[in-house]
């Protein structure tokens, strides 16, 4: 098969059919293939189905590395080849810092990108100089990007330089960077990585604080939660709604305790994180919680959530109808209802004698249903 695409690229003259069997061939090609693809460089059209091959063909990395100094290509193409093939011989990054001084847009961004890939911390200051010139915002050579993928690499090699350029990342303006800074040096702060995350929960930023807590069980362990579930008080009330929720979203059972506090809070939005979390952790005590709000400031908030309760809350609504006051029980009513409780029948029945409109209005309205 391999002998006949090759014959098949000898014999074809039209370049858009060549293109697809370089692309054929490139998936059966081994290193003794490599002049195949090599003798169709020089065509405009078909160099980037060659670059894509040279890419991909395995076993070539020393034969390229060895080529890439003295190949005829453009510097913007042999760096786009560095990068795609991922390769990482040290004598590549001295080369492409020699390309740089005046070089345009288009070979600058496949520079930077290659020297995100193979690069050392010689690489950090012409990549930061790059950064910074642009304000570390998008540009067309994208060097802020190719700059912090150099410096996430470099967080297992060599830490100690990254874990500078993150303080100064974090002091930027730039929110996305300010984030990508927290990162870089929760990675390389060790130890010290739990107290970073304080000082960032006392960030006004929201986007700064939840990355922070997205890094924080890798950073610090399991035992994390607990620690910051702790000192939540402290903590600004954006803070302490990012907290909850973070608890929430990672089924926290052992911490409910501190979120069906929160979950009567004066502040509405810090309340309704708290009872949306104690419905991703679930149990009777949360269960019990919300039904224990129906009837107060948050009765709606709570019974959107009762709604959305993934176990089973039946007998629980059932037995809150003998005990909870009139607001309460026309919630509960309303969500006998919607779910058809049928084994509430005797509390609906006894419920249609209330002296209250609204709950005999919504006991009625549950007969109906179950």
């Amino acid at each position: 098969v391999k002998d006949g695409l090759v014959q098949g690229l000898q014999d074809c003259k039209d370049e858009v059919q060549q293109a697809f069997l370089l692309t054929l061939l490139q998936k059966l090609a081994t290193a003794s293939d490599v002049s195949v693809f090599e003798s169709y460089l020089q065509k405009d059209y078909l160099r980037p189905y060659v670059l894509q091959a040279l890419a991909v063909i395995p076993g070539i990395d020393d034969y390229l590395v060895e080529k890439i100094p003295s190949s005829p290509l453009s510097k913007s193409s042999l760096a786009h080849l560095i990068s795609m093939r991922q390769l990482t011989n040290s004598t590549l990054e001295p080369l492409l810092l020699s390309w740089i001084p005046g070089a345009d847009d288009s070979t600058l961004t496949e520079i930077y990108h290659a020297l995100a890939v193979c690069g050392t911390s010689k690489s950090l200051n012409p990549l930061k100089a790059a950064a910074s010139k642009a304000g570390y915002q998008y540009e067309k050579t994208h060097a802020t990007d190719s700059y912090l993928q150099l410096l996430t690499r470099l967080t297992t090699t060599d830490a100690k330089p990254v874990n500078k350029q993150a303080s100064i990342l974090m002091k930027l303006t730039n929110r996305s960077v300010r984030c990508a800074g927290l990162q870089l040096l929760l990675q390389t702060s060790g130890q010290k990585g739990e107290c970073e995350i304080f000082k960032a929960l006392k960030d006004e930023d929201i986007q700064f604080r939840n990355t922070a807590l997205q890094m924080a069980e890798k950073v610090a362990g399991k035992a994390i939660y607990s620690r910051v579930a702790q000192k939540i008080d402290q903590f600004s009330l954006p803070a302490q709604t990012d907290v909850v929720r973070w608890l929430g979203n990672n089924r926290q059972q052992g911490l409910v305790d501190v979120i069906v506090k929160k979950m009567n809070d004066d502040n509405k939005e810090l309340a309704s994180a708290a009872i949306k979390a104690g419905t991703q952790i679930g149990g009777d005590q949360v269960l019990k919680a919300i039904i224990g709000l129906l009837g107060g400031r948050y009765g709606e908030e709570s019974f959107k959530a009762l709604g959305s309760f993934a176990e089973n809350i039946n007998s629980t609504v059932v037995g809150a109808l003998d005990t909870e006051g009139t607001s309460a029980q026309e919630k509960l009513l309303q969500l006998v209802a919607k779910r058809k409780m049928s084994q509430a029948y005797p509390q609906v029945i006894r419920l249609l004698a209330s002296e209250n409109t609204n709950v005999k209005n919504a006991a009625y309205d549950a007969l109906g249903e179950i």
